[in-house]
């Protein structure tokens, strides 16, 4: 099929003619002007149908494809684009239809502006499989299935890709990659001598192994890419399989390990410090509780001991504060009224939240109970709270609303919960503030990350929050954007059971007073002094020991038989679980109480079931440890649990 007919081209026709490539020229409205014998052997009859002669058909699919290639054409005259590669189209079966389509713009001087089209022998990923129908088809799909991205590339441009490329690099499907330059999808921000390194490598048909490559995606998002290339055997020099693998996962896992171990770390600094404070504590709030009671006091001696309890108490809550978002303290939970919690917070969260903050407390008919540690969760809720009124200097609005909800794999999914699916009790802090921005966003239960000005703030607050929410089988989320206001999320596990009724203390210490037997073990001397002697300033006779071996020491010598064991955990030569077997052994009626400042690892592995034998955690004031000690020899035999087998209820 001659170009022009001129003689001058009659050379450059008879060798057209005699390339291997199947090659054609296309005029400016798409109707082919010239085609070379290799493009009508396997085209012809595309060109015959067109002249209306009557042979067969072509069928839908090829005549649609030809339509396209002319389209393409046309768009590159009208526009005066450069070349575009048009991807190849196969049957379900994996058959190729119609092969790669390079077309490209020819100008002369003596005619309108044509376009002229190639197509290369063969399809370089057939090609390298060596299998063409079903096999071929099994071949891509095996590609489709793996979890990195693999792309054949050709001259530096892509010619085949999986799926997951095409998911790396934010394209619809595979076809969207083909023809372009793999150079296009690297960040302008990316080492150019690196890249040219890599570049170089691959035009040599040489391997590149583990280089890290920083790409753009289409929608303009930079990702980093482990980049693996070697040549494709069986195709030539000109053709290299390249495999990416997507860094931002394994960058996650790397950052969520060391966030891990910071918070390991930090905790068990933490926990350390709550333990020494506490035992300090408890002798500092204890005795001047002892001195309050004290009637010869002046005004203003009894003014310094409220100063003295005031800071004791402040002290106390932030050792408690470093234990929940360490997660090492002990809770004790009971089954409570979501509802309840909040109505009696109410006066303490409008005073919090102040005359320019709207505050509105929701209650949920119906609402199912929850086992959490109602003193914790009422701290979760201060802390949200005043998060929530620093946001909003200006004044604005509050909202905290619980509600029943079931989570099933859809809803976690969507969540983005790493929980078991299952009924939840929600607990909703919304505020209307100025919002978190993302980068601060990730950072915000971090222990003491704060964006409060020095001085305004511990960053213990949300840290602490996170830690009482996980250790108590909750999980929280946050959703913020800046200007818009900030949603903290609260699910607790919905339980079936009544609500846990509530004793207050008692301060009467006539209801606190008795005669029966105490051996109190407490390593930490000043404390063993005060329970010593606030026991028997209320008529208990107390037996006293430094450790768990000078204990049994004691009991082995003493006739009379020991009402109570009242000891520390974590000792010395023996803890307090080991000495509370021993002693059980002997006498399985006595009564035990444990006490502790600190609760790592060691306690958990030594320690009892809070809900079923006694805890008194440290700092504990003389009328807290009359009470419980009340209470526990109020109570008849057999109400304690068996120490055997038995683990604390808190979490490491």
């Amino acid at each position: 099929m001659p170009l022009f007919g001129a003689a001058d081209c009659e050379l450059a026709t008879a060798l057209l003619d005699r390339h291997p490539a199947k090659l054609f020229v296309l005029a400016g409205n798409g109707s082919l002007l010239y085609a070379n014998p290799a493009f009508l052997l396997k085209f012809g009859r595309l060109v015959v149908a067109s002249a209306g002669h009557g042979t067969p058909e072509p069928s839908p699919q090829l005549q649609a494809w030809w339509k396209h290639v002319q389209a393409q054409a046309a768009q590159i005259v009208a526009e005066g684009a450069s070349e575009k590669t048009i991807a190849p189209l196969y049957l379900p079966d994996g058959t190729e239809l119609a092969p790669t389509v390079k077309v490209f713009p020819v100008r002369l001087s003596t005619a309108p502006l044509l376009v002229g089209g190639l197509i290369a022998d063969g399809d370089p990923c057939r090609d390298h499989v060596g299998v063409h129908g079903q096999g071929y088809e099994w071949y891509r799909r095996l590609l489709d299935l793996f979890p990195d991205a693999i792309v054949l590339v050709q001259k530096g441009r892509v010619v085949s890709a999986n799926r997951e490329a095409a998911n790396l690099f934010g394209a619809a499907n595979a076809e969207m990659l083909v023809g372009r330059s793999l150079w296009d999808f690297v960040h302008p921000d990316y080492d150019r001598s690196k890249l040219d390194q890599i570049r170089g490598s691959l035009e040599r048909s040489e391997p590149v192994g583990g280089a890290t490559v920083k790409c753009l995606r289409l929608d303009g998002k930079g990702v980093d890419v482990e980049l693996r290339a070697a040549p494709s055997a069986g195709t030539g020099d000109e053709v290299a399989q390249v495999l990416l693998r997507n860094l931002s996962k394994q960058q996650q896992l790397e950052e969520q390990v060391r966030q891990s171990q910071k918070m390991e770390a930090v905790g068990k600094l933490a926990g350390g410090v709550a333990h020494d404070f506490n035992n300090m504590l408890t002798v500092i709030n204890g005795h001047g509780c002892l001195l309050a009671e004290d009637g010869t006091l002046t005004e203003d001696q009894r003014q310094s001991v409220d100063q003295i309890l005031q800071a004791g108490e402040r002290a106390a809550g932030l050792t408690s504060q470093l234990l929940a978002f360490s997660r090492r303290q002990v809770l004790q939970p009971k089954v409570i009224d979501v509802n309840q919690v909040l109505q009696g917070m109410m006066q303490m969260l409008r005073t919090l939240a102040g005359d320019n903050i709207e505050l509105l407390v929701r209650s949920c008919p119906g609402l199912g109970t929850i086992r959490v540690d109602p003193g914790q969760l009422e701290q979760v809720i201060l802390n949200l709270a005043v998060n929530a009124r620093d946001a909003m200097p200006e004044g604005g609005r509050i909202m905290i609303e619980p509600g029943n909800i079931d989570l099933g794999p859809q809803e976690l999914g969507e969540r983005q919960l790493d929980a078991a699916p299952g009924r939840y009790v929600q607990v909703v802090v919304a505020d209307t503030g100025t919002g978190i921005d993302p980068g601060v966003l990730s950072h915000i239960f971090e222990p003491f990350f704060t964006t409060k000005p020095k001085g305004k703030g511990t960053g213990l607050g949300l840290s602490t929050v996170y830690g009482v929410v996980k250790q108590s089988g909750g999980l929280i989320t946050v959703a913020s954007e800046p200007g818009r206001g900030t949603t903290f999320t609260m699910y607790f596990p919905r339980i079936e059971g009544p609500v846990t009724s509530d004793h207050t203390e008692d301060h009467d210490v006539s209801k606190q007073r008795g005669t029966e037997i105490i051996l109190v073990v407490e390593d930490e001397p000043a404390v063993r002094a005060l329970v010593r002697d606030t026991l028997r300033s209320r008529g208990y006779r107390v037996l006293e020991a430094n450790d768990g071996m000078e204990a049994l020491l004691l009991v082995s010598q003493y006739r009379d038989a020991i009402d109570l064991l009242l000891t520390d955990i974590v000792m010395p030569q023996m803890g307090g679980r080991e000495l509370a077997e021993h002693l059980r052994g002997q006498s399985p009626d006595l009564k035990v109480m444990f006490m502790s400042g600190y609760t790592d690892d060691e306690i958990l592995k030594h320690g009892v079931v809070a809900a079923r034998v006694e805890f008194l955690q440290k700092p504990f004031t003389p009328h807290a440890l009359a009470n419980r000690i009340r209470k526990v020899l109020d109570q008849p035999h057999g109400i304690q649990a068996d120490l055997q087998g038995q683990t604390m209820e808190a979490s490491p």
